[in-house]
């Protein structure tokens, strides 16, 4: 029998953060849904908070030893029955209309493949040390902004199940660290995807959390990621200008010197491209491109 939703989270010795987790899901307004829950090799104690809960809608499974997030989340999309996936991490808090309000938008928007949406931060504590991290939410500002770093957080996505089997699109076990990027990019490829106006979850920051104990892997996966993107969008730059462009976009590389005259180099090669084959619009590029140069001259003063 297909649930309307299927929400996969994997987790690793996650004991403090996820009965919070689990329980936003459970008490989500909507209730046609099942709930995934991957342990990722994980402590026993993760195991006991879990086995606590006999709700019906929770399908657990175990590996014997960690594998990895996103080898975590391709088998939870393999054992989802739902029409749609919504991706969560289990240090995170949905607000409980988030998967009524997500399902909602794309079953009245049918060329939209996936959606995300604004959130806040908070601590390890539950304390809001951010309000409200915009996201950008249409198509064409967000398919540019990928060019700099992946503006879709992980806990928001929200996908229309027959989009990913139709482009076969799953994460790439290899970027270990970072392949939500990618898969968000792969979306973008081939369907319209943004993020809804509201903030629908919590996102934790906290010294265990995976963007904070692996920051230098994670960076250079996306540093990789990055120049892919670039590559499908402009085939004709070459190493250089790859490396240019990630340290323009690469708002944590201010160890590394660029030379702006190779730098001019790369961006009149790279808009003249867009003024042939229209990648993103010159004026859009160009816009995009300006901002993150003046933000390179004041890192670097």
């Amino acid at each position: 029998m297909k649930n309307e939703v299927s929400v996969i989270m994997p987790c690793y010795n996650a004991s403090d953060y996820i009965e919070m987790a689990i329980e936003s899901i459970l008490n989500q307004t909507m209730e046609d849904f099942e709930f995934i829950i991957i342990l990722d090799g994980s402590d026993i104690k993760t195991f006991s908070i879990i086995k606590k809960y006999s709700d019906p809608r929770i399908r657990l499974y175990k590996f014997k030893i960690n594998k990895g997030n996103y080898i975590a989340r391709n088998f939870g999309i393999r054992q989802s029955r739902g029409r749609y996936i919504a991706m969560f991490d289990s240090d995170d808090i949905s607000t409980p209309d988030r998967l009524e309000k997500q399902l909602d938008y794309l079953k009245n928007k049918k060329e939209v493949g996936a959606i995300g949406s604004n959130y806040n931060l908070i601590d390890k504590d539950n304390k809001v040390i951010s309000d409200e991290i915009k996201r950008p939410s249409d198509y064409e500002t967000f398919k540019i902004k990928l060019l700099e770093d992946n503006y879709m957080l992980q806990s928001t996505i929200f996908i229309n199940r027959q989009f990913l089997d139709k482009y076969n699109i799953t994460y790439n076990e290899s970027y270990r660290f970072a392949s939500d990027y990618d898969f968000v990019f792969q979306c973008s490829k081939f369907f319209p995807i943004y993020n809804l106006d509201q903030n629908l979850v919590s996102y934790r920051v906290h010294e265990k959390s995976i963007s904070t104990s692996t920051f230098d892997e994670q960076q250079a996966f996306a540093s990789e990621i990055r120049k892919t993107i670039f590559l499908h969008y402009f085939p004709e730059l070459n190493n250089q200008d790859l490396d240019n462009l990630d340290i323009l976009l690469n708002r944590f590389t201010l160890q590394r010197k660029i030379n702006m005259t190779s730098l001019q180099c790369t961006i009149d090669k790279l808009l003249d491209f867009d003024l042939q084959h229209i990648s993103f619009g010159n004026d859009r590029i160009y816009s995009f491109l300006s901002e993150n140069i003046e933000r390179l001259y004041t890192r670097i003063r």
